[in-house]
């Protein structure tokens, strides 16, 4: 585990409830399965992976890549009630640049979570290198898209029926985007640096 990573888990206090952030491990599928079933059903059709399937969750749990895709979930105990993902392309021309997900559990909605682990994950990005963080989410989603917006992201394209959700209905997708490394300040040394830290060398 890279130095980045080494600060977990970390206790974050919301109203009355202490919960503790850290990497998604493999004995986490059962609760993870668990957490994703609390979800209202019309939520669930609007994630982009078909959540009730447990091939998905295995999958997830099973395949732990934290290059690629850097899994954070919010503990209360043994219970899941958050997750938070970064996802990387650590080659190609997009290697500068992240994609967030975050799905909270509807029993601690409007107590700050989903904030919280976004910041988390900005944190965590900008220690690793990235330079730029996207969202998507569908149109329909306006709370999520409001909760990113004042968080700093600013809505960058609208891609008019490019998702469709699984009952394959058509939305539009919305992209939001937050810069937090110039990108004219990247370098060949600053995307040396990076992989020091994925190596545990810096950070």
């Amino acid at each position: 585990m890279s130095t980045a990573l080494a600060r977990y888990p970390v206790s974050v206090r919301l109203g009355s409830k202490e919960l503790a952030f850290r990497p998604l491990q493999r004995s986490d599928a059962p609760e993870l399965a668990k957490f994703f079933g609390r979800l209202p059903v019309d939520e669930r059709n609007m994630l982009k992976d078909d959540v009730t399937n447990p091939a998905v969750i295995a999958n997830w749990c099973s395949n732990i890549d934290l290059d690629r895709i850097l899994p954070l979930v919010a503990l209360d105990g043994t219970r899941i009630l958050g997750d938070a993902t970064l996802h990387r392309d650590r080659s190609g021309w997009s290697r500068h640049v992240a994609a967030i997900r975050v799905t909270i559990d509807p029993e601690v909605r409007r107590m700050g979570l989903a904030q919280a682990m976004v910041r988390e994950l900005l944190d965590l990005g900008e220690r690793l290198g990235v330079a730029v963080v996207d969202a998507e989410m569908l149109s329909a989603q306006k709370g999520a898209i409001a909760m990113f917006e004042q968080l700093g992201f600013t809505v960058v394209a609208t891609l008019p029926q490019h998702a469709l959700d699984l009952t394959h209905q058509a939305h539009d997708l919305i992209v939001l985007s937050k810069t937090l490394i110039p990108v004219e300040q990247l370098s060949p040394d600053a995307h040396k640096k990076a992989d020091e830290v994925d190596e545990g060398g810096g950070g």
